[in-house]
């Protein structure tokens, strides 16, 4: 993920205890600046130094704040994570669907962390404990904030957005400006907290509450443990590279087959019409693209006479038509390779006869590719079988 020196202000956000929507009873409030990315030795140190003492949390608000701080990003450059998929974030039994326009990242002791670097910096969690009960002590659920030194700016007030009740407060603390905001998780008996600071004087309140009650309606219940960075990774490259499968069909005309993918190999495009049901795979390194086809024999003289035409059809027209036994199918295969524009191509196609008049076809492509391919290094996708 590439962000500038994320920081995390504990002490512009001491929020002392926020009771209702807080961490354990044994964590304390750090003040001073905690630096989060790597620097040079001698920079941490001379952080390390300028920390002030850890401020004592108030035991009666026990159930600490859901942010010992806030993240600011240094130099507000847009991140190419706030240009991503919509993810689902799992945390405390809950999944919350966040938009692309969004960056966000799971920190290891803060959890989720979503922002746009416009706009705020938001935590969430999910806490015991209904929200209807909360809401009835409004003035505990502003205790921490006051303890900590922040001055209430609005007092807590109960407002309905798309139906939803959320209640909130916003506050200042050391020239920063915070919402904190409290709804149901769902249908349950836990609340989803959320504590926002505002990076833009530009918007408003208002604005603010809908886009996180546009992610807080979206929390339905889940088995799922709670995500961690490892699987924020692998939804991203999901969504750039494709989805890793072991196995996949093609349907056309009501034949259907199923085929291996190769290891290392990635979904990244369907598409189906009269001509034709296929799917492109793309390898990890993004240097060979494959194309399962899926299609009727429209020569009427099998798969054997198609790949000919393929070789009849190459740059050098002396690609020699190859066979391939493989379970209770036989594929021809060409395997051509070439130079055009100072760039140099490789190219495979191979195809076997699939029932009475259909043919399952594998086109691979790759370009400026250190290795050189041959059929057997995508073997995998020739075990198909008929539906």
């Amino acid at each position: 993920m590439k962000k500038t020196a994320i920081r995390f202000l504990i002490g512009a956000l001491a929020l002392g205890m926020l009771t209702g929507c807080g961490k354990k009873e044994e964590e304390k409030i750090t003040a001073g600046v905690v630096q989060r990315m790597e620097e040079e030795p001698e920079e941490e140190e001379k952080e390390k130094k300028d920390q002030k003492p850890a401020q004592k949390e108030d035991e009666e608000a026990s159930e600490g704040s859901i942010l010992d701080d806030a993240e600011v990003l240094e130099d507000g450059s847009e991140s190419e994570d706030q240009n991503g998929p919509t993810v689902g974030i799992a945390i405390g039994g809950f999944r919350v669907q966040v938009p692309g326009e969004y960056g966000y990242f799971i920190d290891d002791t803060r959890g989720p962390i979503v922002y746009r670097d416009d706009l705020f910096v938001l935590m969430f969690l999910v806490r015991d404990g209904s929200y209807d009960e909360k809401i009835k002590e409004p003035d505990a659920l502003m205790k921490g904030a006051k303890d900590s030194g922040g001055t209430i700016t609005k007092e807590i007030e109960e407002i309905t957005i798309d139906g939803k009740p959320y209640a909130y407060f916003t506050y200042s603390n050391e020239e920063n400006d915070f919402i904190v905001v409290y709804t149901a998780a769902a249908d349950s008996d836990k609340r989803l907290c959320a504590q926002i600071l505002i990076k833009s004087d530009e918007v408003s309140d208002k604005e603010i509450l809908e886009r996180w009650a546009a992610m807080a309606s979206t929390a339905e219940e889940t088995g799922e443990p709670d995500t961690t960075q490892e699987d924020l990774d692998e939804l991203r490259r999901i969504s750039y590279i494709g989805e890793q499968k072991e196995e996949s069909t093609l349907e056309y005309d009501g034949v259907t087959v199923a085929f291996k993918v190769e290891p290392g190999f990635y979904s990244t495009y369907e598409d189906a019409d009269e001509i034709w049901t296929m799917e492109s795979f793309l390898d990890s390194g993004l240097d060979v693209d494959i194309s399962c086809y899926l299609k009727p024999d429209t020569y009427g003289e099998g798969a054997e006479h198609y790949i000919q035409i393929e070789a009849d059809n190459t740059r050098d027209d002396n690609a020699v038509v190859s066979s391939v036994k493989v379970a209770d199918h036989t594929f021809f295969y060409i395997e051509e390779r070439y130079t055009s524009d100072g760039d140099e191509f490789q190219r495979i196609e191979a195809a076997c006869d699939i029932g009475d008049g259909y043919i399952y076809q594998i086109s691979l492509c790759a370009i400026d590719y250190e290795k050189e391919l041959h059929l057997d290094d995508i073997k995998t996708f020739l075990s198909v079988k008929e539906k």
